[in-house]
């Protein structure tokens, strides 16, 4: 990516890939260029719902989150803007819902945490590992859960990572 007609890192390429995307289905616009926002909006409302369905043991809590979410304002206005926002949330939130999922147990749930966040620093750069990363810490530290902690850094789920993130910074390293 670039701004101004200077090599741009910190916006990863995922969102402009997006968009590209978008503009293949809809053709070069304004529907195009919003498609990748207005979907992963979409996506992070059936993650909530599903995660409070699972957390909770409710459908009617799934809906609750769903509903709250999805008419709140800001978030409805980021759903429809051209900015890496709404597709960040919907990975950092994964990231979140999965990982509080994993730590229950089936180990499968944090590979696809560590997925997740591969996805979020490809959208907007290593907020996307910091983020979920320091909450998941700091639910820990309250939790004075400690024997998590060890959960967290998961070898298998670092590679997956690794996997999905470094390829993309390792061609730009190469290439710049």
């Amino acid at each position: 990516p670039r701004i101004y007609g200077q090599y741009w890192f910190d916006k990863p390429a995922l969102f402009y890939w997006l968009i590209m995307a978008g503009y293949a289905v809809f053709g070069v616009g304004e529907t195009g260029a919003r498609l990748p926002s207005a979907l992963f909006g979409a996506l992070t409302v059936c993650l909530a719902f599903w995660f409070a369905r699972r957390s909770f043991g409710s459908v009617r809590a799934g809906v609750t989150a769903a509903v709250i979410l999805g008419t709140s304002l800001e978030f409805w206005l980021l759903s429809r803007m051209i900015i890496t926002d709404a597709v960040l949330m919907f990975f950092n939130s994964a990231a979140l819902c999965f990982a509080w999922t994993g730590l229950g147990g089936d180990r499968r749930w944090l590979w696809a945490a560590y997925a997740a966040a591969g996805a979020a620093v490809l959208t907007k750069g290593p907020v996307g590992i910091v983020l979920p990363g320091l909450i998941l810490l700091a639910s820990v530290a309250v939790r004075r859960r400690w024997n998590l902690t060890y959960r967290l850094f998961d070898p298998v789920g670092l590679a997956i990572f690794a996997a999905v993130a470094a390829p993309w910074y390792a061609a730009m390293f190469l290439r710049h």
